[in-house]
This record gives structure tokens, sequence and C-alpha cells, in this order.
């Protein structure tokens, strides 16, 4: 199992936590960085943290 993957920044990757995805807008482009869908089902999984979604 190979840990590196080549991948292009449209299409998205994982790293530490954050996902990053380049898009293009009618302005050039923006690049979105938000938590990955694994660190995000930790976090309203913890029993450590008190956090209230609504």
């Amino acid at each position: 199992m190979d840990k590196t993957k080549i991948t292009h920044i449209e299409e998205g990757f994982d790293f530490l936590g954050f996902n990053i995805r380049k898009y293009k807008t009618h302005n050039g482009s923006k690049v979105l960085t938000k938590p990955s869908k694994d660190s995000w089902s930790y976090v309203k999984n913890s029993d450590k943290l008190n956090v209230e979604i609504s």
C-alpha cells in the first residue's frame, strides 16, 4: 500500500485533518480549506468534547 498519492488540486485531498480543494470561479480560482469528513465525524462523536451543533 502506497502512502503517497499524487492528485490534482481540483480533485481535492486530505492533509492534516483538512480537505483542500481548488475551485474555478468567474474571477479566476479559489482554494477552499475545510475540515475533512473523518476529522469532523471524530469531533461530532467524541465524548471528550462538549460541542453542540445547531
